[in-house]
């Protein structure tokens, strides 16, 4: 297990656009936006990822695709920032309906105990 983040519906249930039939998946992430097109929400937990900078996992239950365009304030943010963006935890919760928890998640890992070099003979 490792420390990380849960992403789950929130109290008020998720707010998440379905994606129109016969459209294309798309996403763009910027520092502070996310616009994703068709992507499932463990998708979502993903990039999440990427911007908590721990592993994240998708316990919405939610199925399908969807769309969403979301902005919120970076973490690593200057303190002296004042953009007027919510934080991303809060973000989540407003724009998409979802909660982003931290919690203990089980994460697949690779381990290596042993490396030899190869014989050249």
């Amino acid at each position: 297990m490792l420390h990380g983040y849960v992403l789950a519906a929130g109290k008020k249930g998720s707010r998440l656009k379905s994606s129109e039939p016969g459209s294309t998946h798309q996403t763009q992430q910027g520092r502070g936006t996310l616009l994703c097109t068709r992507c499932s929400i463990s998708s979502l937990a993903a990039f999440l990822s990427n911007f908590v900078e721990k592993p994240v996992q998708d316990e919405t239950g939610i199925q399908g695709v969807y769309d969403f365009n979301f902005a919120f304030e970076p973490l690593n943010a200057a303190p002296s920032s004042d953009s007027g963006l919510p934080s991303l935890f809060t973000a989540l919760q407003d724009q998409l309906g979802l909660k982003l928890e931290p919690g203990n998640i089980v994460v697949q890992t690779l381990v290596v105990d042993h490396i030899e070099r190869p014989n050249n003979d």
